[in-house]
């Protein structure tokens, strides 16, 4: 007799397959609690931010709908019933050390208000150069929502993938 595993199981089994084909580490868990369900996506790596947008779309195809908080209910907008489908999909982008770093170089190099800045980001995370906080524009790029003084995030990174539109 084959094991009949839940759908909220089997959707995170089939992100966590597509994940790791594509090269992506991460850690994959779904959850059940009294009428909802989720999985949560955990990258081991801070991916680029394109990156981050198709993992994002790939892994919305198993989230049955969302929420209206106007209406305070759940829509079910998007159910295929294909696929193994749970509530809420989460992809968090884990980011280490050295990608704040990175992320904090970039700001320096393409931004004047960082001309006076110092090397580490360690030294300036709580300080402001221009409008913002350093630590809330590197969290925008690593994020990719820089705001309307970057039109494009110039060599940030690398794609970890191509695309994942074959998915």
């Amino acid at each position: 007799m084959k094991k009949q595993i839940s759908d909220h199981a089997a959707a995170a089994k089939l992100i966590r397959a597509e994940l790791k084909k594509n090269g992506i580490k991460a850690s994959v868990r779904a959850s059940t609690a009294s009428m909802t369900s989720s999985v949560d996506i955990y990258l081991a790596d801070c991916v680029a931010p394109w990156t981050l947008k198709e993992i994002k779309l790939f892994c919305s195809k198993f989230q049955y709908g969302h929420f209206d908080g106007m209406t305070d209910m759940y829509e079910y907008s998007n159910t295929n019933e294909k696929l193994p489908q749970v509530r809420f999909v989460f992809v968090h982008n884990g980011t280490s050390d050295d990608d704040r770093q990175r992320a904090y170089d970039y700001l320096r190099e393409w931004f004047s208000d960082y001309k006076n800045a110092p090397e580490k980001y360690e030294d300036a995370r709580n300080e402001m150069f221009g409008s913002e906080w350093v630590s809330t524009e590197v969290h925008q790029v690593l994020t990719g929502c820089m705001d309307a003084r970057s039109t494009v995030i110039k060599s940030w990174n690398k794609p970890k993938v191509d695309s994942f539109a074959n998915m």
